[in-house]
């Protein structure tokens, strides 16, 4: 093949290092000043030692109270204006499979227990269910209150001694028992989440260090990623445990922050990495290296970053105090991971230098640096299909991706409680027990309450009556009644009136649970027609878990045009001016949107319907947790978006070098593909390993980014994208003049000329076989000649 004089070369066997701006002077400025840079990270690191010991304490299980809601002011009220006996109650639920309490066995072994916590930290109170006939229609289950005077952080400490001694209590007896409650739910959630980690550790890290051995060949190379990781989880579970000392944070925050930093982490320590050590294999100093490494992936590295953090902006605009904690712990373990990739890395990769290939493997593996011309021979061949058929490929990937989120169109929400814990736990058991004995509804009862204008705060509706205690009263009296004629309600406890007699509460227990249809049909029914009983000037609300989830499932679907609209507009715009391409930008977006659809179906096929379920240990409830769905968007769309941000910027490079579009398509698959390919099984295998956990919650978000991963970086990046860019040509690098004119200069350009380095562009007939063309003009700068010099990325 020939080219144009334009496109001539020197015939330098080495890449000049020239002074350029941006990300290339970054890295040289960092590697001047590494041991500054890796001083500053070793105080940050050392600083958040002691907010990184009190993360279990500053975390709360919940948070999912949507404020202002229905539910949420009846909380508040209640715990204003009804007496409280104790701080917080707990519950033990005794049971026994033998015999019932009349039993002298079972009746002894109850009254030992119910002096054992009496005994233990806290409870300043034990009820006898005898007393309170809290017994179950077959006499083998018994219901214990147990009243506890202590801060939280004191009951969640003491919850696992309370437990310890109930074991203890009914050892040997016919009769064992379960607490739940507040307290117990949140150390049984806490004791689980630690093993989750634990466990996910020894998954993961083992087959990530594997993978970075067999692609880096080197034992310090595959090391460096790691302690990145490491160091980004630290650093950003420290901050987030600064953040939950002054606001709520819920404690799926912080495995799901785990998750990420770790995936995120060592995903942009290898595209920092490779390009440096291609660089010293060209021989250049470990300061000029580090500064051709970011000037290469920095800014690939942080527009990942931006559109991850962007997309997880979307959660803000949920108010859900639970769903915001989450969303903020995930934006910070990315962007604390961004900045360690751009400043710690490439100071530690200047400190080592040369040293970085130490510790090399054996053989043909321990030869392993940045070349990978067997492989991309082969994903020459796999990328040829979209390039030569692309009508075709765009057909087929979309139908898959269409195919895979058909699922989607039945999603079914639900919050599980004590459901999300091992089948063991106590909350667990003692919930299913309650179940049991008493009716699905017992252990997530309804609270209706009754108020006087005054206790609410209204000033125009008229008193109830003139004396406000009979008043109350006597309309807590006509909605008992009026519940009791409901075919799904079981039961009305006697109401609950407050000490000044301007509210009262009533406890409603239902025939199905908290999760079931019929009773979030009937917290709409109540909401409907008790304010009518009640007449005018009484406000009647309706609380407790089932209406919280239903004020839950309002809040999250009413969210969902804003946050989806936030989102694809910030990505488009972010994308639009990292790229100065409208057509880039909305492929991106679109590509995007397809692959979270296609994980949506995969994550309700699995575990709402329960397909493949019991391979991931899994009991499918039938139902995703309903802050799953549009929090996965968010993540997803920014995770997914990872490599294909990567890929866009190899091929705006290429084709600013003067390849054709598809050319530096081609070009961009498989140059990219020695860096995108372990970097992807790694995500694979850290967000995998969370699937296999106990948590379902944190289970359906590793294994809905693992599947989204999987199809990105095979479906997405090898065969839509291609297809898609190859269809438009020349017109993917549309912008308007007048836009143009408003963006700032991208900072992807072309590469400075090299004839003989590996990754360089090729000599006249190229080493690929790509042909070469005049450089562009894409209506953003003059057109630029492969003989000139301009700055790397």
């Amino acid at each position: 093949m020939t080219r144009t004089a334009t496109n001539t070369a020197p015939r330098n066997l080495g890449r000049r290092v020239l002074p350029r701006p941006g990300f290339a002077a970054w890295g040289r400025m960092i590697g001047r000043h590494r041991r500054l840079v890796l001083g500053l990270w070793l105080v940050a690191v050392l600083a958040g030692v002691p907010a990184l010991s009190q993360l279990s304490d500053n975390l709360t299980a919940g948070g999912f109270e949507v404020p202002g809601s229905g539910s949420a002011r009846v909380a508040a009220l209640e715990k204003q204006a009804l007496p409280q006996r104790f701080d917080r109650t707990s519950v033990l639920v005794v049971h026994s499979d033998r015999t019932t309490i009349d039993d002298p066995g079972y009746a002894a072994a109850l009254t030992r227990v119910r002096a054992a916590l009496a005994a233990s930290p806290g409870v300043a109170e034990v009820s006898d269910p005898l007393t309170t006939r809290q017994v179950s229609p077959d006499r083998r289950t018994a219901v214990v209150e147990v009243g506890i005077n202590e801060p939280q952080d004191a009951a969640y400490a003491h919850a696992p001694e309370l437990q310890e001694a109930v074991d203890r209590a009914l050892q040997g007896t016919p009769a064992d028992g379960a607490m739940t409650g507040d307290a117990p739910f949140y150390a049984a959630f806490q004791e689980t989440g630690s093993e989750d980690l634990a466990t996910a550790e020894r998954i993961v890290l083992p087959l990530v260090l594997a993978i970075l051995l067999l692609a880096l060949g080197s034992a310090v190379a595959a090391l460096l990623p790691l302690a990145l990781a490491g160091i980004a989880a630290s650093v950003g579970l420290a901050l987030i445990s600064v953040l939950a000392a002054n606001t709520t944070v819920n404690i799926f925050t912080q495995n799901l922050a785990t998750m990420i930093a770790v995936g995120v982490g060592v995903d942009y320590a290898l595209f920092v990495l490779r390009p440096f050590r291609r660089a010293l294999a060209q021989g250049l100093t470990p300061q000029e290296a580090v500064g051709e490494a970011l000037g290469n992936s920095g800014h690939g590295v942080l527009v990942s970053a931006l559109t991850v953090v962007v997309a997880l902006a979307g959660t803000q605009l949920v108010d859900v105090p639970a769903y915001r904690s989450m969303g903020l712990g995930a934006m910070i373990a990315v962007a604390v991971a961004a900045a360690a990739a751009l400043t710690l890395f490439p100071a530690m990769l200047a400190m080592l230098g040369t040293r970085v290939n130490a510790l090399r493997l054996p053989g043909r593996l321990g030869r392993r640096t940045y070349d990978d011309e067997p492989r991309a021979g082969r994903l020459r061949a796999v990328v040829g299909l979209p390039v030569r058929r692309p009508w075709w490929v765009v057909g087929a990937t979309v139908a898959l991706l269409a195919l895979l989120a058909l699922p989607a169109l039945h999603l079914r929400l639900g919050t599980s409680g004590p459901d999300i814990l091992a089948a063991d736990a106590a909350p667990r058991v003692a919930a299913q027990r309650l179940a049991d004995g008493f009716g699905a509804g017992r252990a997530g009862p309804l609270r209706v309450l009754v108020a006087a204008p005054s206790a609410t705060g209204g000033r125009d509706a008229a008193p109830i009556a003139p004396d406000t205690r009979a008043g109350v009263e006597r309309v807590a009296r006509a909605l008992s009644a009026r519940l009791h004629t409901d075919p799904e309600v079981v039961d009305v406890a006697p109401p609950q009136i407050g000490a000044d007699g301007r509210v009262a509460a009533l406890t409603v227990a239902t025939k199905h649970g908290p999760q079931s249809a019929q009773v979030i049909d009937l917290v709409h029914r109540l909401r409907a027609t008790l304010p009518e009983v009640a007449g005018a000037g009484t406000t009647v609300l309706v609380g407790g878990e089932p209406a919280q989830n239903v004020d839950l499932n309002a809040q999250v679907g009413g969210s969902v045009p804003k946050v989806i609209a936030l989102v694809l507009v910030l990505s488009f715009v972010l994308l639009m001016v990292a790229f100065r391409s409208l057509p880039i930008a909305l492929k991106a977006v679109v590509t995007n949107l397809a692959s979270v659809l296609a994980v949506y179906g995969v994550l309700v096929w699995v575990f709402q319907d329960g397909h493949g379920a019991s391979l991931l240990g899994v009991q499918a409830p039938g139902y995703v947790e309903v802050f799953l769905p549009l929090f996965l968007f968010c993540i997803l769309f920014g995770l997914s978006m990872d490599y294909e941000v990567f890929l866009l910027t190899a091929v705006r490079r290429a084709h600013l070098d003067g390849y054709s579009t598809k050319d530096a398509v081609v070009r961009a698959v498989t140059g990219t593909a020695g860096v995108i390919g372990p970097a992807a099984a790694i995500m694979i295998v850290v967000f995998g390993g969370f699937a296999f956990t106990t948590l379902i919650p944190i289970q359906a978000i590793g294994f809905g980014l693992a599947v989204a991963v999987l199809l990105d970086v095979s479906v997405v990046r090898l065969l839509l994208v291609p297809a898609t860019l190859v269809l438009l040509g020349e017109r993917n690098w549309w912008l308007p003049k007048w836009l143009a004119a408003l963006l700032p200069p991208t900072p992807v350009k072309a590469t400075v000329p090299d004839q003989g380095v590996p990754g360089g562009p090729p000599t006249a007939a190229g080493p690929e076989g790509l042909r070469r063309v005049a450089a562009p003009t894409d209506h953003t700068r003059p057109a630029v000649t492969t003989g000139a010099t301009s700055p790397e990325p």
